[in-house]
């Protein structure tokens, strides 16, 4: 599934070498001979999106396929407690301290849809910033089409942040237009620390948004038109969805994880 969806963002030919690299198709013999064993008890999926695939792909039986959600790191994501901590970070980028910001945080760029992000930012009024951290092979050719924009002074690239806790804290809201995300541990960890999010249809995430913010789910992330209504959704949204955000993110504990994972496999005898 991962490899038909590289199509999207690596390109037919792109996608075609990955498919028949040593690694992958190593990658694919594990998966086809682990699900269609005849010792295999259950099916934990991180999503519903990836339940209903991994049912589709291997024939599973929809009883044996059990969603378990990731958790969160409350205590390390939170709104910030000192209210000096987002000016900091935004002098320490160079983002005025008036500016809306915009936070995405993850590797691997083009999966995670920062080029219809930066695509769709010419069209995002008032002068908002994007503030983009993590790493990637390619950041100079999104770096230059920010520029070709004429939108490379509100794209700031802080590269890989250790403490991207502290990322959060300088942002107003995050977004991630995914074109595949089996869940997105990164946007509980945003709507943990206060940020209403966009997510996409092709993240696992989504199906936990709370309907505060299902506004600002982008469902053709390639869509930039439409990427560029979701952001003006999500600049528009009230300074009560900091409080939906956390809250929906508590409901998302590792120990809730924990228990769950315990329970079922007590139930397997």
């Amino acid at each position: 599934s991962y490899l038909r969806a590289a199509r999207k963002w690596r390109g037919a030919l792109g996608a075609a070498a990955m498919r028949i690299s040593p690694y992958h198709q190593v990658q694919r013999l594990v998966e086809r001979q682990a699900f269609r064993s005849a010792g295999l008890k259950r099916v934990i999926a991180v999503s519903n999106f990836v339940r209903d695939d991994l049912i589709g792909e291997f024939g599973l039986a929809p009883e044996k396929t059990v969603t378990i959600y990731n958790g969160v790191d409350l205590d390390r994501f939170r709104p910030p407690l000192d209210p000096s901590a987002r000016a900091a970070i935004r002098q320490k980028f160079i983002v005025p301290a008036s500016a809306r910001v915009v936070a995405f945080v993850g590797n691997g760029f083009a999966r995670k849809g920062l080029g219809f992000l930066i695509e769709a930012w010419p069209l995002v009024a008032g002068g908002a910033f994007l503030l983009v951290a993590g790493s990637d092979r390619q950041t100079e050719k999104f770096v230059r089409r920010a520029h070709a924009l004429n939108v490379g002074a509100r794209i700031v690239f802080t590269g890989p942040q250790p403490n991207v806790n502290r990322i959060f804290h300088a942002a107003d809201s995050f977004a991630m237009p995914s074109l595949f995300e089996p869940f997105g541990n990164v946007v509980m960890e945003a709507m943990a620390s206060g940020l209403p999010a966009m997510t996409s249809a092709f993240s696992g995430v989504a199906e936990v948004i709370p309907p505060s913010m299902r506004g600002f789910r982008v469902e053709n992330p390639d869509d930039v038109g439409e990427v560029a209504l979701r952001l003006g959704a999500l600049f528009d949204a009230p300074a009560s969805l900091a409080a939906d955000a956390r809250a929906t993110a508590e409901k998302f504990t590792w120990s809730r994880y924990a228990k769950e994972l315990n329970a079922l496999l007590e139930s397997i005898k």
